[in-house]
C-alpha cells in the first residue's frame, strides 16, 4: 500500500488531509472513524458594480465629503 492510501482521509478545518494514519480496514484515524464528514464552509463572493462610477458620481462624492469634513 502506497502512504497516500494509510493516511486518514480526512480533512481537518483548515482544509488539509489529516496527518493521522487511517485504522486497518478504514479510510480513517481513529478520532475521524466515527465522525461525519464536516460540511465545507461556502466562500464570499464580492459582486463587481455593473459599471465604474462616472465622473460626475465621483464629484457629488467628493462635494459631500467636503462638506461632512467641514461640518457644512
Amino acid at each position: 500500500m502506497s502512504d497516500e492510501r494509510r493516511r486518514c482521509q480526512a480533512k481537518t478545518q483548515s482544509g488539509s488531509q489529516c496527518k493521522n494514519s487511517a485504522v486497518y480496514g478504514s479510510t480513517y484515524c481513529r478520532t475521524h472513524q466515527d465522525q461525519p464528514e464536516p460540511t465545507p464552509v461556502p466562500t464570499k463572493t464580492v459582486k463587481a458594480p455593473d459599471s465604474p462610477p462616472s465622473d460626475t458620481d465621483v464629484r457629488s462624492e467628493i462635494e459631500r465629503f467636503k462638506a461632512f469634513i467641514l461640518g457644512k
